[in-house]
Order: C-alpha cells, then sequence, then structure tokens
C-alpha cells in the first residue's frame, strides 16, 4: 500500500531541497566574490570592484532568504553569513585534490561544518 503524502510533507521536502539548493548558490557566490577581489587586486579595474560588489550584494540577499528573517548578531552574521559557506566549500575543493584517507577526512568536516551552520541558523528564532 502507498502512502499518499501531505501537503505538508511535500512542502518540507521541497523546503529542504530549497534550503540545500541556495546554500550551495551562496557557496558559490562567496568564490566568485573572491575571484572578482582576485581579479581587482591584480589588475584595478573597475569592472572587477564592480563585480565584486554586485556578487557580495546578491550573496547577502540570498543569506537573508536563506535565514527566512531569523536575526543574527555580531559576529554570527559574519560566521553565518560567509565563513561556513566558504569553509564548507573550501573542503570540499580540497578533498577532490588530496588522497583518499585524506579526502574521507575532508568530507568529515565538511559535514561538521555543515551541521553547525543548521544548528546555529536553526537555533534562532
Amino acid at each position: 500500500m502507498t502512502k499518499k503524502r501531505t501537503l505538508a510533507e511535500k512542502s518540507s521536502k521541497y523546503d529542504i531541497e530549497r534550503k540545500f539548493d541556495l546554500f550551495f548558490k551562496i557557496c558559490n557566490l562567496t568564490s566568485l566574490e573572491e575571484h572578482s577581489a582576485f581579479n581587482f587586486m591584480q589588475t584595478g579595474e573597475k569592472k572587477w570592484h564592480d563585480l565584486w560588489k554586485f556578487f557580495r550584494e546578491m550573496r547577502v540577499r540570498n543569506v537573508l532568504v536563506l535565514l527566512e528573517g531569523k536575526k543574527l548578531k555580531y559576529d554570527e552574521w559574519c560566521m553565518v553569513g560567509k565563513h561556513f559557506f566558504n569553509a564548507f566549500y573550501r573542503s570540499l575543493e580540497v578533498a577532490v585534490g588530496v588522497d583518499f584517507e585524506e579526502a574521507k577526512k575532508q568530507i568529515e568536516e565538511a559535514k561538521e561544518l555543515f551541521t553547525i551552520f543548521w544548528s546555529i541558523v536553526e537555533g534562532k528564532k
């Protein structure tokens, strides 16, 4: 017998998938910020400064969407708004370029960062 899923169950699954996609989008936006900043440092060209600012504003807007109105104070915003995304994504990047045992360690650290991130975010009202 197949159980029909309720709208609430479908919404929950969708919300989790949406949050996961948004999390990775923000990870990539932080990388785009960094690349734009490095290009600006190397060239001094205005276009890289403008892109850096554009990606930063987009990241901040998406973090606010992900937080769903939860308020963060002081360094929590900086941690949750950027550094967790950077550390998580960098752990994945490092895992690709190392031997199997080190890759497993990097993935475990990424999972820990992911868990800590959500415990901070979900703990806020």
